[in-house]
């Protein structure tokens, strides 16, 4: 009988000893993955981006803004390397305002300042207390220079570093004070937290909404940008790959018109732009001049329109569409190298960029999101963003 029971007793226990063991499981696994439900449908798990079931997605399609609190009115600027709140006052404080976002994947964004290349807004240290300090530092791709930008649903957005996931950018003390600093503080779901995002379309050429030159928005890498201070008299951005293992070789890649126009020139051999073509769009300048863009270094005989063995007492009139193909990416000319030099210009006469023609390529895509060499500034007119 002593027996018996002794049996049922050791039973009980191992049965008691597993359901605790199992609950103990289930509870710390919760505990210490400090799963957190975001509203996007996303998971935070241990400070990374998990999605629910689908890949996290953009909120803001990556372009230049300007980043107002919505508390104060006030905008995101950086000055030295602290990032603080100004108005938009005049064309110094507004370079210091305008920042490109850059949508990196997984639901993260780095936030450029337009008027400093090199850098990016940071966390200081990394640190994930309240209070930290928000300012700009050298590119390094780690969580301190990571954002998640979450909609609140009023048409404002809160600011998540990847290395503090429960904290947002804020304006300190909630403060509407001209030059208040800003940090970091943990989400309550206050104004100050919040930041609506003004595209900086005061940029007149985003209006035309230019297609990319390549398909699927691919060679986005610009080797020399436009107007640099190592190369002030660069009047266009060459384009090639992004430098990584896998990159797809940009070597007789095929070339698009932007948008419609005119081919106004093709020149099979120019000494020192190669295999060119020139086409006259559809849109003007500010000025009333038409704009040209103009298709340098590609490959010998690639150009669709030019058949060099059909003898005609007229030349024929070309007409493009954006999408046409106009080519193919080469090295002729004075080039280095495979890649597709660009060059946008006002003139209803020049096919080529010079001094006081030139306008930067850039300026005409709004959604393009470039990376390497950039001009220090982006040759906006000033005079129609403070209007």
């Amino acid at each position: 009988m002593s027996r018996s029971i002794s049996k049922m007793a050791v039973v009980l226990v191992t049965v008691l000893c597993i359901i605790m063991a199992s609950t103990f499981s289930a509870s710390s696994s919760t505990t210490g993955n400090h799963n957190v439900l975001l509203e996007n449908g996303s998971v935070q798990l241990g400070g990374e981006n998990r999605s629910t079931g689908s890949t996290a997605t953009q909120t803001v399609s990556s372009g230049q803004y300007f980043i107002k609190n919505k508390s104060s009115g006030k905008y995101l600027t950086y000055s030295g390397v602290n990032v603080a709140q100004y108005s938009r006052s005049n064309a110094t404080t507004m370079q210091q305002q305008r920042w490109n976002v850059v949508y990196t994947g997984n639901g993260y964004y780095y936030l450029e300042p337009m008027n400093n290349v090199g850098y990016r807004l940071d966390i200081n240290n990394a640190a994930d207390y309240n209070g930290t300090n928000v300012g700009i530092h050298p590119k390094n791709g780690n969580a301190a220079q990571k954002y998640q930008i979450l909609s609140c649903g009023n048409g404002s957005y809160r600011l998540v570093p990847a290395c503090s996931t429960t904290r947002v950018v804020e304006v300190s003390g909630a403060s509407t004070d001209e030059g208040a600093n800003v940090q970091i503080w943990e989400y309550v779901g206050q104004s100050q937290q919040q930041w609506i995002f003004e595209s900086a379309s005061s940029e007149p050429y985003h209006a035309y909404e230019w297609s990319w030159v390549f398909e699927e928005g691919k060679y986005t890498h610009i080797t020399s940008g436009y107007h640099t201070t190592e190369r002030p008299d660069h009047h266009g951005i060459d384009l090639t790959e992004n430098p990584s293992e896998d990159a797809e070789d940009i070597d007789g890649a095929n070339i698009l018109s932007p948008t419609s126009g005119q081919v106004m020139a093709i020149y099979p051999n120019h000494y020192s732009g190669g295999h060119t073509v020139v086409i006259q769009t559809d849109n003007y300048t500010t000025d009333g001049e038409p704009i040209r863009v103009a298709f340098l270094h590609m490959k010998s005989g690639s150009c669709p329109f030019d058949d060099e063995d059909e003898e005609e007492e007229e030349e024929e009139e070309v007409f493009v569409t954006a999408g046409t193909v106009v080519g193919q990416v080469g090295s002729t000319g004075e080039s280095s190298g495979p890649h597709l030099h660009l060059s946008t210009f006002g003139s209803p006469t020049a096919n080529w960029a010079n001094e006081t023609n030139a306008i930067n390529p850039q300026r005409f895509f709004k959604y393009v999101s470039f990376t390497g060499d950039r001009s220090i500034a982006l040759s906006y007119p000033i005079e129609e963003e403070l209007q």
